[in-house]
C-alpha cells in the first residue's frame, strides 16, 4: 500500500502541470482527438483515428482474450449528439486457461469450453447542458456466438457476472444512465449507472452504479477514483456490493 501511494504521489509531481480543457476518452458521444492516444494501469489503450472516430484494445489481457472496440460519433440532431459502440471479443482462449484446478483455476476442471466470439454493439445520445452537467443515454446488446459443444458454469463474481452472461445464454440486453460534469477547475464527478437484464428464466436484473471523481492534471495524466455498487439477482442469490475503483491515466 505504500508502493502505490509512493507511486501516485511522484506521478502527480512528475505530470502536473497548469490546468487545461484537455480531451479524455469517457462514456458520453465524445471520442478522442486524432492522433491522441491514452492509457491506464486497468484501462484499455485507446488511440484517436480520426475526430469522429476512436479505437481501443486492452493490452495487458490483449493475448490471453483478444479484444477489440470501436467508438464513432456520427452526428448532432438539435441538441443531442449520436454515437455507436462496437466491440468485439474472443474469451476461448482465457476461458481455457481458468478451467483447472489449483492457482489460476475459476471453472471445474471438466469444463468445455466451445469457440466462442463475443459481440457488443450500444447506442449512445448525449446532450450538454453546460461544464456542470451532462447526461448520456445508451442502450445495448452483448450476444455470443458458441460453435462446439459447451458444459461450463456462470462466473458469479460481481461486475463479471452480467458481462459474461451471454456466454452461457446468447444474449443480454443492458440500457444505462451517465451524469458527468465539473466540479471545480480540473475536477470532475462521472456517475455511470446499467441495467443488464438477465434472459434465461426470468433471472431477473443486475443494477451497477459506478460513482467517480477524476482529477485531469494535465493532457499528460489523471487521477481516477470512486466506488461501484452493485446490486441483483445471481445464480446463488441476490447480491448487493460496494467495490473500489481506481485508476491512474497517461496521455500522450
Amino acid at each position: 500500500m505504500k508502493k502505490i501511494f509512493l507511486i501516485i504521489i511522484l506521478s502527480l509531481t512528475l505530470f502536473s502541470t497548469k490546468a487545461q480543457q484537455v480531451n479524455w476518452s469517457d462514456n458520453t458521444t465524445n471520442v478522442l482527438k486524432q492522433g491522441r492516444k491514452e492509457v491506464g494501469i486497468f484501462s484499455p489503450l485507446v488511440f484517436g483515428l480520426k475526430d469522429t472516430m476512436q479505437i481501443s484494445v486492452n493490452p495487458v489481457w490483449f493475448f490471453a482474450i483478444p479484444n477489440i472496440e470501436i467508438k464513432k460519433y456520427w452526428k448532432k440532431i438539435g441538441s443531442i449528439n449520436i454515437a455507436t459502440k462496437h466491440n468485439l471479443t474472443y474469451p476461448t482462449l482465457l476461458y481455457k486457461l481458468i478451467s483447472r484446478r489449483g492457482t489460476g483455476g475459476i471453472l471445474p476442471e471438466p469444463s468445455v469450453i466451445p469457440q466462442m466470439l463475443k459481440l457488443n454493439n450500444a447506442v449512445i445520445l448525449s446532450k450538454k447542458f453546460n461544464d456542470y452537467f451532462n447526461i448520456t443515454a445508451k442502450i445495448g446488446i452483448d450476444m455470443t456466438f458458441a460453435f462446439g459443444s459447451s458444459d461450463f458454469p456462470d462466473i458469479e463474481f460481481p461486475v463479471v457476472y452480467p458481462r459474461t452472461y451471454s456466454l452461457n445464454n446468447f444474449l443480454t440486453p443492458y440500457s444505462g444512465l451517465n451524469f458527468t460534469g465539473k466540479i471545480y477547475k480540473n475536477i470532475y464527478y462521472d456517475n455511470n449507472i446499467n441495467l443488464f437484464f438477465m434472459t434465461t428464466n426470468n433471472k431477473g436484473i443486475v443494477t451497477e452504479d459506478e460513482l467517480k471523481l477524476q482529477w485531469y492534471l494535465s493532457d499528460k495524466f489523471a487521477v481516477k477514483g470512486g466506488t461501484i455498487y452493485t446490486y441483483g439477482n445471481f445464480p446463488f442469490g441476490k447480491e448487493s456490493k460496494f467495490l473500489p475503483v481506481i485508476d491512474l491515466l497517461f496521455g500522450f
